[in-house]
């Protein structure tokens, strides 16, 4: 009442009546705290416990105590006592005594603090309810609460990591050793883990399962790099299945528990192929130019066609017919030969007859449409922009089309380059399907409301690798530079380890050893002839972070080490980079990664 200022007659009323609150005065009648107050604790547990200053269940505790004296006198002849009501607490010790505390000063019960016993059966997190009445010579009486959490370690498996000598993760038909990541994230420490790995599929056989943990602190984790568990996967394990494990763990003052952990076999990533499916094997792959760990990773090497080729007169949702030059040969699409292709202004192209003119994109696979290659499934509109051209480069035994800075219908002023490159059977994968490679030179509207990816004659297997914005696990984004090879040859690591007579040769002019890298990689270059040359890195949004060479150079091969610095010498964050080779002629792209 006494904050509240008459102003006049209703309708302005308030809580209070009529008139309204003036803050000056509600602050200035707000009382101060006042009295003795609790003001902190220490848990020692040093002689009825484990002295790690975490109460575990069962632990006899002495708590030594603070409180605060917030009166405006000093206060004299103070007894504290410690009370509770619940009964999993039994208080040994609940009277402590103070002289004297000064105005605003704390007073403290000395190293003998109050003792208490917990009793075992409580659990990770729960609350310890006290009351501390203090009472000082004068009767005046003050009371505080006090909670404290009881705290034990709360054990769980989490993520993997493969020592295979390549990728890191473990993937079917590997026999590797293993370190699991243990979480604790209980509040209290776990002391002497030991953990034995058990299997219950046949076909991952654990051959080494016992590991030495050692202290796990209270919320943080550990992994068994010093002694690790040895793994063999059988090779009849899908890529991406969990297979059922078990965590057997024991530690000091706990029983053995049993803990479910779901192991990953041959997970994918953004520097993994993806496989085609939905089915065991995939025939086909698609390798982009972040999976450079694996030998059939392409390398961008834009081949510039227009003014070259044939140029492909095309209204709006058009799709026209071209025959394979017979010096090409037949394109052998899942053990199918085509002898002519069907390109469609809207970003694609499929082997044989089609007059599907479909612009409005879906994910994959989608029986309305064709067996074909989607490099930019997207509403595009050919008349505007440098138009669809086709060639026959007879000489390095490819079928090229290009979407030379085609525009989309909407927005009208964005637009695309790219290309789709299919090589004849010479140059065919093992199995003698062909290998074909979509290469993207610009990334102006990357996938916005596009299908990126093939689908086999069948229309029930495909490989999608992007839709809507929407990438696939184990794909990369489709930035400028980004290529993807699609092949039926398998998985094969091991390219970081090759000499460098092998990472350059036709096809492939720049090189990064290893993929992915600590502290230095080796930046491996080849010119066929005498020129101007630069070579630059380029971090995940574009921004040119190291010049690595630039200036004339002789014809032939070339290397440097980058450290991992920018061109002033700071060292570069963990994540994806690009290291570019532009020569006069031709631009090439390698992805590396960081890992800090």
């Amino acid at each position: 009442q006494n904050s509240v200022l008459p102003l006049g007659s209703q309708p302005k009323n308030n809580t209070f009546g009529t008139g309204r609150i003036d803050a000056m005065r509600c602050i200035e009648n707000t009382p101060l705290p006042f009295g003795v107050r609790f003001q902190r604790a220490i848990v020692d547990d040093s002689a009825g416990g484990n002295d790690d200053g975490i109460i575990n269940p069962g632990e006899a505790i002495n708590l030594p105590v603070w409180v605060k004296n917030q009166c405006n006198y000093t206060t004299q002849g103070l007894w504290l006592t410690l009370r509770t009501r619940d009964a999993n607490i039994t208080i040994t010790d609940s009277l402590k005594h103070i002289a004297t505390i000064p105005q605003s000063d704390s007073g403290f019960t000395g190293p003998d603090g109050f003792d208490f016993q917990v009793a075992a059966g409580c659990t990770n997190g729960y609350a310890l309810k006290f009351e501390l009445a203090v009472r000082d010579t004068i009767d005046s009486v003050w009371y505080s609460n006090i909670t404290l959490k009881v705290g034990e370690p709360r054990l769980a498996g989490d993520s993997v990591y493969a020592y295979d000598g390549g990728n890191g993760k473990l993937d079917p038909g590997e026999e590797c050793e293993i370190a699991v990541q243990l979480v604790n994230s209980g509040l209290g420490n776990a002391y002497n883990v030991n953990v034995v790995l058990r299997s219950a599929d046949a076909r991952f056989v654990v051959l080494d399962s016992l590991a030495d943990y050692g202290l796990i602190p209270a919320d943080s984790w550990v992994m068994n790099t010093g002694d690790r568990f040895r793994v063999r996967a059988g090779s009849s394990i899908p890529p991406e299945f969990v297979v059922p494990c078990t965590l057997v763990i024991s530690q000091t003052g706990y029983p053995v528990q049993r803990r479910f952990f779901g192991l990953e076999v041959g997970r994918l990533t953004a520097i993994d192929p993806i496989p085609d499916g939905p089915r065991q094997p995939a025939l086909y792959y698609a390798y982009d130019n972040a999976d450079s760990a694996y030998t059939e990773a392409p390398v961008f090497n834009w081949v510039e066609i227009r003014g070259i080729g044939t140029r492909l007169t095309l209204s709006d949702d058009q799709t026209v017919q071209v025959n394979l030059p017979t010096g090409f040969g037949p394109w052998v699409f899942y053990g199918q030969s085509y002898t002519q292709v069907s390109i469609c202004g809207n970003g694609w192209v499929a082997p044989g007859y089609s007059t599907v003119t479909t612009y409005t994109n879906t994910v994959l696979p989608n029986t309305a449409m064709p067996p074909a290659a989607f490099l930019n499934w997207d509403d595009l509109y050919p008349p505007t922009g440098n138009g669809v051209w086709y060639y026959h480069d007879a000489a390095n035994r490819r079928f090229i089309v290009e979407w030379d800075s085609v525009h989309y219908y909407n927005p009208r002023e964005q637009w695309d380059k790219f290309q789709f490159i299919i090589y004849d059977t010479t140059r065919a994968a093992a199995d003698g399907n062909c290998e074909f490679v979509f290469q993207y030179l610009t990334a102006n509207r990357p996938g916005t409301s596009a299908t990126l990816g093939a689908q086999d004659p069948t229309r029930a297997i495909c490989i999608q690798m992007l839709f809507d914005g929407s990438y696939t696990r184990g794909a990369s984004p489709w930035v400028p530079g980004h290529a993807v090879k699609f092949t039926t040859d398998a998985p094969q690591t091991g390219i970081a380890e090759e000499a460098e007579v092998t990472l350059l040769g036709p096809g492939r002019m720049l090189a990064v050893t290893p993929s992915l890298f600590r502290n230095s990689a080796r930046i491996h270059w080849l010119l066929a002839q005498a020129g101007r040359a630069e070579v630059t890195v380029f971090d995940a949004a574009g921004r040119a972070v190291r010049t690595i060479a630039s200036g004339p150079q002789p014809a032939g091969r070339h290397a440097a080490v980058w450290d991992g610095t920018d061109d002033s010498g700071r060292k570069l964050a963990h994540g994806i980079y690009f290291v570019r080779l532009t020569t006069p002629d031709q631009t090439a792209n390698v992805k590396t990664i960081l890992a800090r």
